[in-house]
């Protein structure tokens, strides 16, 4: 089970298909993952639901946060190149 005091942050992405990729090459080897997703343009409940989204950039929609044990992170790292 990855916690908060066992884990390392692998990776940050934008993208998705980047984070598949990346989450693929996990499950292929078996390391376990933790992806947490942040909306950055949200603001905290402040941004689009008081704003819109009209004129954000619809590719940086997304924050992917992708962890993997402190134990496996050397491995991880490796795999994921």
């Amino acid at each position: 089970m990855i916690t908060i005091f066992n884990r390392k942050e692998l990776r940050i992405t934008y993208s998705l298909l980047e984070r598949q990729r990346i989450c693929s090459a996990l499950d292929d080897h078996n390391i376990p993952y933790y992806t947490k997703v942040f909306n950055p343009s949200n603001g905290g409940g402040m941004g689009r639901g008081r704003h819109g989204s009209f004129g954000l950039n619809t590719q940086i929609m997304y924050e992917y946060t992708i962890y993997v044990k402190k134990t496996d992170y050397e491995l991880a790292h490796h795999v994921v190149g």
